[in-house]
C-alpha cells in the first residue's frame, strides 16, 4: 500500500503532541514534568541555519612543442602547464565582525549577510606539470615491403588537479592532488589501413586525493559537551550517570559537569583546540553560559594515494566500404594506500584517550531521552569507517570490475531499395565485482568487512540495437538523418 505523504510548507500548523518529562529545577521553579500527553498546534517556519561560498581562481598557461627525426619515422612531443590557482572560502568571524555582521539575528536565524567571500585566499598555490612522449614508425627500409605498418609509443605526464581548497583533522591545508602516468604500447595496421590493431599498457599514481571516509571530530566532540550542558541547565543530577556504572562511581575519575568539560577537552588535541577557538556563548540571553560555539573547518577531508595499473587491446576493421568494427578490451587493477593516516590517528588516539578517562564509562545521552546505553558503545563506532577503509590498503579493489569488453558494428546501405539506411549493434560485457563482504569482528574496531572474503555478483552483458536512415536535402546543402536506438537489450 504506497503512502500519501504532503510536504509541509512555510506557515502550515499542525497539531503536535508531547510528553512533559522536565525534571524539577529552577527552569520550571522546582515542579517536575506532569509526563502526561500535551497537544499544541505548531507553526511551520522555513529558517536558514547556516550558509557557505567558495571560490576558486585558476590561471593556466601551456605550450607545447612538437619534433621530427629521421624522415618523420620518430615523432616527438613535450608539453608543459602552469596552474595558478586561489582559493577563498567564507569570510571568519573576525572579518563579519569588523564589518558590524552577526552570524546569527536574534532569534538563532542564520544572517544571509553572513555568507560572504573572505577578502583573502585561504590557499594560493602554483603547480607544473609537464607531458613528454615519442612515437616510432619501423622503416621500411629496414624490414623490406611489409603487409603491415608498425609502431611504437610511450609517454609520460605528471598531474595537477587543483579542485580547491581542503583542510585535514588538523586544520591544515592539504596539497592538491598530484601524480604521474605513464603508458607504452605499439601498433600494428594493414598496408591499407583496413585493420589495425593497437596494445596499450598504463600505470597511473596519484597522491593526495580525497578518501571518502573520515569523521568530524569538532562537531563530535562538542556535540556531546553541548547535549551535558544541557543536562546541566535542566538540573539533572550528575550522580544520575554514576550510578549506573557497574559497582557505583564513587571512584570515578568524573564526579561532575565541570569535571566531564574538562576531562573532553583534553581528550582533544591542543593543535586542534587552537583551531577551533571554542568560545561560551550565552544564546539565551539570561546570562549564563548554555553551548559552546567554535571555528568549524571548512571542507574537512582525509586523504589516501592511489595506484592504478593496465592493458587495453584496440581492434578495428574497415571490413567493407560500408561496414565497420571495433572492439576493445581493458583490463585494470586499482589500489588504495595511505588512508586517513592523521585523522585515523587522532580518531584512535580520541577514543583510547576517552576510554583511559572514563568517558565511556558515562552515559551516551545524559538527558534520559533515550534508552540507557554506555559512550563506550559509541566510541567503539566512531573509527569504524576509517578502520574499513584502511583494511584494503594494498590490496586490489574487489568493486572494480577488472575486465571490460565492448565490440560496435555498423553496416550502411549505399545503394538499391535501402540506400540511405544504416543498421549497428553494439555488446558490453564487464568481469564480476564485490557487491559486500563477509563481517567479521574487529577487537579495535568492532564489526568490519573481511577483504579478502568479498560476496561477486555474476558481472554485467548487454548490447544495444540501432536502425538510421539518411538522405540529402535542399540539392544536397542539408543532410538530414533520423536514428532509432534500442539499449540495454
Amino acid at each position: 500500500q504506497p503512502l500519501d505523504f504532503i510536504r509541509p510548507k512555510d506557515g502550515d500548523t499542525f497539531s503536535f503532541a508531547w510528553v512533559d518529562t522536565t525534571p524539577a529545577g529552577e527552569l520550571n521553579n522546582g515542579v517536575a514534568g506532569d509526563r502526561a500527553v500535551h497537544v499544541n498546534n505548531v507553526t511551520v517556519r522555513n529558517v536558514q541555519t547556516d550558509g557557505g561560498i567558495t571560490q576558486t581562481n585558476i590561471k593556466a598557461k601551456a605550450a607545447t612543442w612538437q619534433s621530427y627525426f629521421l624522415d618523420d619515422h620518430i615523432v616527438a612531443l613535450y608539453g608543459r602547464r602552469e596552474d595558478d590557482t586561489s582559493n577563498f572560502l567564507r569570510n571568519s568571524a573576525s572579518e563579519a565582525a569588523e564589518s558590524g555582521v552577526d552570524r546569527f539575528f536574534s532569534d538563532r536565524v542564520y544572517n544571509p549577510e553572513f555568507t560572504k567571500l573572505s577578502s583573502s585566499a585561504n590557499v594560493e598555490e602554483k603547480g607544473t606539470t609537464q607531458s613528454w612522449s615519442v612515437v616510432g614508425r619501423v622503416p621500411e627500409k629496414w624490414l623490406g615491403d611489409l603487409p603491415f605498418n608498425l609502431q611504437a609509443h610511450w609517454a609520460s605526464a605528471e598531474n595537477f588537479n587543483p579542485i580547491g581548497a581542503r583542510f585535514n583533522a588538523l586544520g591544515a591545508e592539504i596539497d592538491q592532488p598530484k601524480g604521474t602516468t605513464e603508458e607504452y604500447g605499439f601498433t600494428i595496421s594493414t598496408d591499407d589501413n583496413k585493420y589495425s590493431a593497437k596494445f596499450n599498457w598504463y600505470k597511473t599514481e596519484l597522491g593526495n586525493i580525497n578518501a571518502g571516509v573520515g569523521t568530524n571530530l569538532a562537531n563530535h566532540v562538542f556535540g556531546r559537551i553541548n547535549s551535558h550542558r544541557s543536562a546541566e541547565l535542566a538540573e539533572i543530577d550528575f550522580q544520575d550517570q554514576l550510578d549506573l556504572i557497574p559497582g557505583g562511581g564513587a571512584s570515578h575519575p568524573i564526579q561532575s559537569y565541570d569535571a566531564y568539560y574538562t576531562a573532553m577537552f583534553n581528550s582533544v588535541p591542543s593543535e586542534l583546540l587552537d583551531v577551533l577557538n571554542p568560545v561560551q556563548m550565552d544564546t539565551s540571553g539570561d546570562g549564563i553560559w548554555d553551548r559552546y560555539e567554535f571555528d568549524a573547518i571548512q571542507n574537512l577531508q582525509a586523504t589516501r594515494s592511489l595506484l592504478a595499473e593496465g592493458f587495453e587491446l584496440e581492434f578495428v576493421a574497415n571490413v567493407t566500404q560500408n561496414w565497420r568494427m571495433l572492439a576493445n578490451l581493458s583490463q585494470q587493477e586499482t589500489s588504495f594506500s595511505n588512508t586517513a593516516p592523521l585523522m585515523g590517528k587522532i580518531i584512535t588516539d580520541y577514543v583510547s584517550g576517552s576510554l583511559s578517562a572514563g568517558l565511556g564509562e558515562l552515559q551516551e545521552d545524559p538527558t534520559f531521552q533515550r534508552d540507557a546505553e554506555f559512550y563506550s558503545e559509541g566510541l567503539a563506532v566512531i573509527p569504524v569507517a576509517i578502520i574499513v577503509a584502511q583494511a584494503k590498503d594494498g590490496t586490489v579493489s574487489n568493486e572494480q570490475r577488472e575486465w571490460r569488453f565492448t565490440g560496435v558494428t555498423t553496416y550502411d546501405f549505399r545503394e538499391g531499395a535501402l540506400k540511405g539506411f544504416g543498421i549497428g549493434g553494439a555488446i558490453r560485457w564487464e568481469d564480476e565485482a564485490a557487491t559486500g563482504y563477509l563481517q567479521v569482528v574487529n577487537p579495535e574496531g568492532g564489526v568490519i568487512p573481511d577483504v579478502n572474503s568479498p560476496f561477486l555478483d555474476d558481472g554485467l552483458f548487454s548490447g544495444d540495437a540501432w536502425i538510421s536512415y539518411t538522405r540529402p536535402l535542399m540539392d544536397g546543402k542539408i543532410d538530414w538523418s533520423i536514428r532509432l536506438n534500442v539499449r540495454n537489450l
